[in-house]
């Protein structure tokens, strides 16, 4: 438990999380906020799995050992990631504003692109525009919110382009993408073979660190693929400027950090971070998914 571990022992976590995350912790205060954030977590995810107990939910004579057997990647996660989903906003087909996932009124199976906002949350300048262009072309897009989740802070600051201030926020994101890819095999408007994962800024950073698979493709867009880890053999679509305010040494190409996996680099003219408005980046996108989708001959 957290409450037992020295002061040594956390420095030293809290360096290792933040190797792995790519980004250095801004000062102490944030690490002994990200491990009490942990352990509330921790202790709920084990009064969880106390009432499962309680309650007779675990199947088999020997309860205890049921619980030591190794769960799926979706049991093991903190349990407020369902936040995300019960609060993203869906896109639909010929249909003008988004819902909810609960109260989507489609039966018919369709092909869906999860799409991961970036650091400041769904904004209605890129995310959302990107969201109804790819309804438009008869996909449905699913957008979890990740600032639904308890304590969830932004990991960036918009008037200097500086990050790192919530570093816990690479966790969380990984999790919202596995809870989503659960959540979807329950959907029946959900198309099995035809699922995309696509993400902006601290979205496709969150994208290229997914190794776990079980998507058709990915998108990338607004992040240049550093220390790339999705799944080998996955197609890739990443969408980026010559230059980024966002990222350092934005020179560097998806193709040249991927580390072999084959992706498509997309290559905007300028100075900027949102790709929605170019006319190369929704065509892109939108062949992408087309030329990537499972058809049965």
């Amino acid at each position: 438990m957290v409450k037992h571990i020295g002061i040594d022992t956390k420095t030293f976590l809290a360096c290792l999380l933040s190797f792995l995350s790519g980004i250095v912790f801004a000062d102490e205060k944030q690490t002994e906020l990200m491990f009490k954030i942990l352990e509330e977590q921790r202790q709920e995810l084990s009064s969880s799995e106390e009432s499962m107990l309680n309650e007779g939910e675990l199947e088999g004579d020997d309860n205890t050992s049921q619980l030591e057997m190794p769960r799926p990647m979706h049991e093991r996660l903190n349990p407020d990631v369902r936040r995300s989903w019960d609060r993203a906003s869906v896109y639909l087909p010929n249909k003008r504003w988004p819902t909810s996932p609960s109260n989507v009124d489609v039966t018919i199976p369709h092909t869906v692109v999860v799409y991961l906002h970036g650091c400041g949350g769904i904004t209605t300048f890129n995310d959302r525009p990107w969201a109804r262009f790819l309804a438009d072309q008869g996909f449905i897009v699913v957008m979890p919110d990740s600032f639904a989740r308890k304590g969830r802070q932004s990991n960036c600051n918009g008037r200097d382009f500086s990050t790192g201030y919530y570093p816990l926020a690479h966790i969380l994101r990984q999790e919202e993408i596995i809870w989503a890819r659960h959540m979807l095999s329950k959907m029946p408007w959900a198309d099995e073979n035809n699922l995309f994962l696509m993400g902006h800024s601290e979205g496709g950073y969150a994208v290229t660190k997914y190794g776990a698979g079980g998507f058709r493709g990915i998108i990338i867009s607004g992040y240049n693929c550093h220390w790339a880890n999705w799944k080998d053999g996955t197609p890739a679509l990443a969408v980026n400027y010559e230059t980024d305010p966002w990222l350092k040494n934005s020179g560097m190409r998806c193709a040249e950090r991927s580390g072999g996996r084959a992706i498509k680099d997309v290559i905007l003219s300028g100075h900027e971070h949102e790709t929605y408005f170019r006319v190369e980046a929704r065509e892109a996108v939108k062949n992408f998914i087309v030329d990537n989708q499972y058809r049965k001959d």
